[in-house]
């Protein structure tokens, strides 16, 4: 089979999964839509779903909300030139800072993100961080996995993420 087939194939399965996804209006406070066609999940059910999730998964959405946080807090706070905003940014996002923020946090995890951190860490990602060691870049990840299983429960998880917002704008000072 040619590569325009493969590609095809793949595209089939992401339209496919696509199709398949349920409705979440809200992750951690489902509404009632009378007009939905499929019900919302409740809060304890998203909790558990994305607990179980690959840990490498919840780091790539921990990386993404992480570095939106970053950028929303530059944006709102800063009024420079991009390229001054992007090596802030890039200063705090990188792997080694990452680590920092991840064994300041680590003592203070509950069984639950401790449990999150833990499979992330000990997770085996196909890359490898450009300016970073392995463990700085093993702790990232873990530090993204949690990052990401705290948005998706913001209900429950508010305060670690405003906890975070305040160790980032610390290192941008």
């Amino acid at each position: 089979m040619d590569n325009k087939h493969k590609n095809n194939d793949t595209e089939q399965e992401v339209l496919q999964k696509l199709d398949e996804l349920e409705f979440l209006e809200d992750l951690s406070s489902p509404k009632a839509d009378k007009n939905a066609e499929l019900k919302p999940k409740t809060s304890g059910q998203v909790e558990s779903q994305f607990k179980q999730k690959n840990p490498l998964s919840l780091a790539f959405f921990g990386d993404a909300l992480f570095s939106y946080s970053v950028r929303n807090l530059l944006f709102v706070n800063f009024d420079f030139k991009p390229n001054v905003l992007n090596k802030m940014a890039s200063s705090v996002e990188c792997a080694k800072k990452q680590a920092e923020f991840a064994l300041k946090l680590l003592p203070e995890l509950n069984d639950e993100e401790r449990d999150i951190f833990m499979r992330a860490r000990n997770a085996h990602p196909n890359n490898k961080a450009k300016n970073a060691s392995f463990e700085e870049y093993h702790l990232a990840t873990a530090f993204e996995a949690v990052y990401g299983f705290w948005a998706l429960n913001l209900n429950k998880y508010r305060n670690r993420i405003m906890q975070v917002y305040k160790m980032i704008a610390e290192a941008l000072k």
